[in-house]
């Protein structure tokens, strides 16, 4: 992550998934307020370190508020689709997390500008899903977990935005050169814990998410489960779910936060260590940006606790 190298990726990014491409703030205008919504908590995140507080005229808002089950099943609200009515630009992660998008596509002129910040983006692609209609399939969405991705989609979002908003150009650079600087003093941190973890441990992953947060830290992953974020299994597939355990010799098993307490004990009652894991659908904008990393840097931290060298 070299800093020359990373200016010039900005000026680099392929074409954007833009709708209604008409700047979003001029400078005749400035008296007025403009609406941009960050569809869920770590699109808000990422956005504000782009955004923040230094736009003229310019209003970051959450859409979304935080959900438990799968960010991936979330159905607009009636109540969303009367505040978007109000939004000039909507920021989308992209590549299937908001199942909506091409509805917010679909509106053109008509609608918000829709930047989908993942579009030209290289994502993980390997889910282990044997139904070929899961979810699992295709690209995982879930970039915003690792530094790298949340580097490039934060890369990705200030283009979009010196796109819809070339007035403020240099501010968005600024940003994003300081955005860069958080993102290589973590990248840092993380890399150091990942010399502390072992690698040599058998790890299962039971959110689809986890494998870019396994990436980074170099985990053993023998295992990747099929299931639906936040759900607990019916019988039969909590049955097969601990088979597979079993035959992948699995010692620690990585699953979200939210997953339901029934589940987390029926594994640990199985043996199994389970570490409960923040995939970022939770919470509060409050801390914005900055809880962006302090929880990136804990989901490091209890990995590193559960499988010390």
């Amino acid at each position: 992550m070299k800093k020359k190298a990373y200016f010039l990726l900005i000026l680099m990014i392929p074409a954007f998934i833009l709708s209604g491409c008409a700047p979003v703030v001029k400078d005749e205008d400035i008296e007025e307020n403009y609406s941009v919504y960050a569809s869920f908590l770590p699109a808000y995140m990422l956005s504000e370190l782009i955004i923040g507080d230094e736009i003229p005229g310019l209003n970051l808002h959450l859409l979304i508020q935080p959900q438990d089950g799968c960010m991936r099943s979330y159905a607009l609200s009636d109540w969303d689709q009367y505040v978007l009515l109000n939004a000039d630009a909507v920021i989308l992660i992209g590549n299937g997390l908001e199942t909506f998008e091409s509805a917010l596509m679909n509106m053109g002129q008509n609608g918000p500008s829709v930047i989908s910040a993942s579009s030209s983006l290289v994502l993980d692609s390997s889910g282990a899903a044997e139904n070929d209609e899961s979810h699992l399939n295709g690209a995982n969405p879930w970039l915003f977990l690792s530094v790298e991705g949340g580097l490039h989609l934060t890369e990705a979002i200030a283009a979009n935005m010196i796109a819809l908003d070339p007035d403020y150009e240099e501010r968005y650079i600024e940003n994003l050169k300081r955005a860069y600087e958080r993102f290589e003093g973590l990248k840092s941190e993380i890399d150091e814990i990942a010399q502390n973890i072992d690698s040599h441990r058998r790890v299962a992953l039971a959110h689809e998410g986890l494998i870019y947060t396994a990436k980074d830290l170099g985990l053993n992953v023998v295992l990747r489960i099929d299931r639906e974020s936040g759900e607990y299994p019916d019988d039969a597939s909590l049955s097969d779910m601990l088979k597979q355990l079993e035959a992948s010799n699995t010692e620690v098993v990585l699953i979200e936060s939210q997953a339901p307490n029934a589940l987390t004990k029926a594994l640990r009652a199985a043996g199994y260590e389970v570490v409960l894991m923040d995939t970022l659908s939770s919470g509060t904008p409050q801390n914005g940006a900055e809880g962006y990393f302090k929880r990136v840097m804990e989901n490091a931290r209890l990995v590193q606790r559960a499988l010390p060298k």
